[in-house]
């Protein structure tokens, strides 16, 4: 299979594998570089998706575009599924992990349900899932969560979008919107929410794709770490807790 990238303002054409009749977009905002936890997910996908279908009735194409401005790449993506005549877009950013059956389990639900994202981690402290149940509300994926949840608004680690949304919005679908109250900026993420609520969309959450998902991190070590896991283990959480490394209640 050839897959075709976006390496500069004109995108490149994509390479097209037919399966379910959709021609889906994978849309691929990075840097310069990815991960290979990343790399190693995408292929296996890939030839997931190619051999479950048997060369199928979906197109399938790739698309990367690299920029240090996160709301310019989502947007030239998104005129990329428009222009290449994309049913459907798949976003992956480039610091997930993920098992090979996302896309089928995305496109399985995504006649009925053309927003669907995932429920990640964010990789800094304090830790909380990317998800909102309601305004200001983090939505948690227990192991006992399963199938589809309406929420308020859902980060773009991975989302799989109808291209009809994108269609229907104005631009910008991705940017940054200040809030002088709490002196941050929301992102461009939430600001594709906000529009998409405000169109009458709805956006849904898949707890079971959620739970096959990593945020790919970096940690500091240091030597300090050893004496602790070694001396503490019999109340970790309490040493823990007193060294400062979580909250209480986290």
């Amino acid at each position: 299979m050839v897959v075709g990238s976006a390496p500069g303002v004109q995108p490149g054409p994509a390479a097209m594998v037919e399966i379910y009749g959709m021609r889906i977009g994978v849309m691929i905002p990075c840097g310069d570089m990815v991960h290979a936890a990343f790399c190693s997910s995408l292929a296996q996908m890939l030839m997931k998706t190619v051999a479950e279908t048997n060369g199928g009735q979906i197109q399938l194409g790739v698309q990367f575009y690299g920029s240090s401005i996160l709301p310019f790449s989502r947007n030239l993506l998104a005129m990329t599924a428009i222009e290449l005549g994309m049913t459907h877009s798949l976003w992956i950013d480039s610091d997930m992990e993920f098992t090979d059956d996302v896309l089928l389990k995305f496109a399985a639900n995504a006649r009925q349900h053309p927003i669907l994202g995932i429920n990640a981690m964010s990789r800094r402290p304090p830790f909380r899932c990317t998800a909102q149940s309601a305004h200001g509300i983090e939505l948690e994926t227990r192991p006992d969560s399963t199938g589809l949840e309406k929420v308020f608004r859902v980060g773009f680690g991975m989302a799989f979008i109808d291209t009809e949304v994108f269609k229907k919005l104005e631009m910008p679908w991705f940017s940054l919107k200040y809030l002088p109250e709490h002196k941050v900026f929301m992102g461009e993420d939430f600001w594709f929410c906000e529009k998409a609520r405000e169109a009458g969309y709805d956006i849904m959450v898949d707890h079971d794709i959620s739970k096959n998902v990593k945020h790919v991190g970096q940690f500091s070590y240091s030597p300090l770490l050893k004496h602790l896991t070694q001396t503490i283990a019999p109340g970790a959480r309490d040493a823990v807790l007193a060294a400062g490394l979580v909250q209480e209640g986290e």
